[in-house]
């Protein structure tokens, strides 16, 4: 005789009406009828809502739409018709609205590299990844979560970028990081026998001065600069750098919070 099945339920809050998919084992149970079964609050018995048969290893797959807050059965039929049903139940939330979460991204890349963002939504619903640009909310990517509630959503961006990202369904947003899209500059930097000195954009260099120099970019524009595993976001505060092939000279103390030495290849997201 088989053993109790196990039960793996990826979301148990739903949407009302929201299908649940239930997978799991029930060991010895080849070919035996399963059936999974609901229970209301305060109800007397279960109602059958789907059957299937319990396949190769054991396992299982079976989903239906679930009609409210309560209680999932699911059932092997025994081999004998006097011997009791194997049986595990689980509990299930519906909601007016399911909740939506952002859990695993990718979001400093290149330009026509894939950016990533995952989370958890209604299934069935439409979300979408927005990107802040120019005072608006822009649409990067849009996509249809699984039954579980899973998305991923996946942007390529063809320019340079450092902005705010949000995820947006079913009239709900959540802040899901900041996106940068970099692309390659010529870099070098700059600070010993300079300190003291003035800056083209106010103030004076010191050993602590974040920033870069470069040519055209606005005075203040701020700027995402990556090197290697290391990046970090400053502002322009300097002119420079005057050496041909050269977009940035980096202060001393942003080429040490990059671990950048010398001259050389830098990503930027300007």
């Amino acid at each position: 005789m088989g053993s109790t099945p196990t039960i793996a339920v990826a979301n148990t809050t739903l949407l009302r009406g929201g299908r649940v998919v239930v997978t799991g084992k029930a060991q010895t149970s080849y070919g035996r009828p399963l059936t999974l079964e609901y229970r209301s609050p305060g109800a007397a018995g279960y109602q059958a809502l789907a059957r299937t048969t319990v396949g190769h290893g054991d396992r299982y797959r079976v989903g239906h739409a679930v009609p409210g807050s309560g209680s999932l059965r699911v059932s092997v039929l025994p081999p004998k018709a006097t011997a009791p049903a194997l049986s595990r139940e689980i509990a299930v939330t519906v909601s007016r609205r399911a909740p939506l979460t952002v859990g695993g991204r990718r979001l400093h890349v290149r330009t026509g590299q894939t950016a990533v963002v995952k989370g958890r939504a209604a299934a069935g619903g439409r979300v979408r990844l927005q990107v802040r640009r120019d005072g608006h909310w822009a649409t990067l990517a849009r996509t249809t979560p699984r039954s579980s509630g899973r998305f991923a959503l996946r942007a390529r961006p063809r320019t340079t970028m450092s902005a705010p990202t949000r995820v947006v369904s079913g009239g709900r947003s959540r802040h899901s990081g900041r996106l940068d899209v970099y692309r390659s500059a010529q870099a070098s930097w700059y600070g010993p026998g300079l300190y003291g000195a003035h800056l083209a954009c106010g103030g004076t260099l010191t050993a602590g001065t974040l920033g870069v120099a470069n040519k055209s970019l606005p005075c203040g524009s701020r700027v995402s600069l990556r090197h290697g595993h290391r990046a970090v976001r400053v502002r322009v505060v300097d002119r420079g750098p005057y050496v041909g092939g050269r977009e940035y000279d980096l202060t001393a103390a942003t080429a040490q919070k990059l671990g950048f030495h010398g001259t050389g290849s830098i990503l930027t997201t300007r």
